[in-house]
């Protein structure tokens, strides 16, 4: 749907903006572009920026190719970000088309043609554009008597408009000009979202664009029919059953619906609020569910359990008990995704950005082992794929190495008295441990002369009064800590 012109320059900008620093050719290789189209696109960004934002020189580069954020805009970074990326997107009109058609059930084509100042031919060719864009979705716009409207998977529109509208417009502005947002929030009820006043702006408004689509598409009598999957329908049932945050539904604030209708307007809610709105369940739900997952019999349950075993198993994971159910939790989770979306997953997934990093294939020992064991249990080869990613980076959160760091302070007798103590009140003991065994140190803090050695790191503070030592410290460790994730495989 976006133009490839504005697909590469948002991809370079928000690579850029996670970075510290980088340079021409780690953008060109991660995102599989040419140099010069890097530094074209580069220079169009900041161009951007100061017509948009009035902002000059976003994107910095020095003598030695080094291309960062501009210090100055650094705290607002993202933010500047997200707010030109809307901005660059509201100019492509196949962009404003679609959000005309998600957030109305139906729109007269004379007020399409008036909103985007189109011709009937152009709209023709833009209705060809999107309906190519939007196969793989199952999804079609429909004209019938001058009127426009989605049509297709109920389940699948959903999806794609929440995740498209949400991702474009963040908390930055309301996407439905027929219905407000304080019309949304006066008919969602407060327990919806709990204690409200501890939620950022953008996950209130998450919730928003989700109820939103939901009303819009029960509004025009767009109902989600019954699941065609048994096993998909008996999942959402359990659900259900153990933790319904389908309020909404409740307080007959949908009383037109039918019985049935009703039924899987709640089933589908309740899925959709937990991959969207994870934290409105609290971490204790989670675990009860997947304590209750682990001795279900159902087919989800029951791989999902096969899954982790082998998973732990390869890769020595000793979990708590309650740590494996929060595993069987996400897996059966995204078991059930898998199957109610099937290969339509991967086009949902290219709905965001910047990309969704999570579900990028991983190309290491660890990635193909796990492929390895799951794959004579996992026939499909998008979920395996979707899943081995998954847990590739479930993993990574699992690993916990050390920093051992020695101290030899010679010219003030309270140095190592004042390090020690302020590198535990930075870091737990878990994190870094003050060592009296030189050979196992990983750094070495010094205030005088120390000859380096293989895999040592030594460095230098002149004085426990010195910030700007103390600071560059504290990023030594970081990135010592960092290095020893990436190098510790841990299976």
């Amino acid at each position: 749907m976006i133009p490839s012109y504005l697909q590469k320059e948002l991809n370079i900008l928000f690579f850029i903006i996670k970075k510290k620093d980088t340079s021409l050719r780690e953008i060109s290789s991660y995102l599989g572009i040419s140099i010069q189209t890097v530094k074209s696109n580069i220079l169009r960004i900041n161009q951007s920026f100061e017509q948009y934002l009035d902002i000059k020189d976003f994107i910095t580069s020095d003598n030695t190719g080094t291309i960062r954020v501009n210090q100055q805009y650094e705290k607002k970074a993202v933010e500047c970000s997200y707010i030109l990326k809307l901005k660059l997107l509201k100019l492509v009109a196949v962009f404003n088309y679609t959000v005309l058609l998600t957030t109305r059930p139906a729109i007269m084509k004379q007020e399409v043609l008036d909103a985007l100042f189109i011709s009937e031919s152009y709209l023709t060719k833009l209705t060809y554009k999107l309906n190519t864009f939007l196969k793989p979705y199952h999804i079609k716009v429909k004209l019938s008597d001058n009127r426009i409207s989605l049509e297709g998977n109920e389940i699948f529109i959903r999806l794609f408009s929440y995740i498209f509208l949400q991702d474009s417009f963040q908390d930055l502005e309301w996407p439905f000009s027929t219905i407000s947002i304080d019309e949304m929030k006066s008919t969602l009820p407060q327990e919806a979202l709990p204690t409200p006043h501890n939620k950022s702006n953008t996950k209130e408004r998450s919730l928003y664009i989700l109820y939103a689509v939901l009303y819009t598409r029960v509004e025009g009598h767009n109902f989600i029919k019954e699941l065609n999957s048994p096993e998909t329908l008996s999942f959402f049932d359990l659900f259900q059953d153990n933790v319904d945050i389908a309020l909404i539904f409740h307080e007959n604030r949908f009383c037109n619906l039918s019985e049935i209708n009703k039924k899987n307007e709640i089933m589908v809610f309740n899925f959709f609020s937990r991959l969207f709105l994870s934290d409105t369940i609290q971490r204790e739900q989670e675990i009860q569910l997947g304590e209750i997952f682990s001795i279900q019999k159902h087919p989800y349950c029951t791989l999902s359990k096969e899954i982790y075993t082998r998973f732990s198993r390869l890769t020595s994971l000793a979990l708590p008990k309650k740590k494996e159910y929060i595993y069987i939790y996400y897996l059966s989770l995204i078991l059930s995704l898998c199957h109610l979306i099937g290969d339509a997953f991967h086009s949902f997934v290219e709905l965001y950005i910047p990309k969704l990093t999570v579900y990028l294939p991983k190309n290491d020992s660890l990635a193909d082992a796990i492929k390895e064991q799951l794959a004579p249990i996992i026939e499909d080869e998008i979920h395996l794929e979707m899943i081995c990613n998954f847990l590739h980076s479930l993993f990574n959160a699992e690993k916990k190495p050390k920093i051992y760091i020695y101290l030899q302070m010679t010219k003030d007798f309270t140095a190592m008295y004042v390090i020690e103590n302020r590198l535990y009140a930075l870091y737990n003991n878990n994190n870094i441990s003050i060592t009296s065994d030189y050979s196992k140190a990983d750094i070495v803090v010094t205030d005088t002369l120390e000859k380096a050695k293989p895999n040592k790191q030594v460095f230098y503070l002149d004085s426990t009064r010195n910030m700007e030592r103390w600071a560059e410290l504290t990023t030594v460790i970081q990135n010592k800590f960092r290095k020893k994730i990436n190098m510790e495989n841990g299976w």
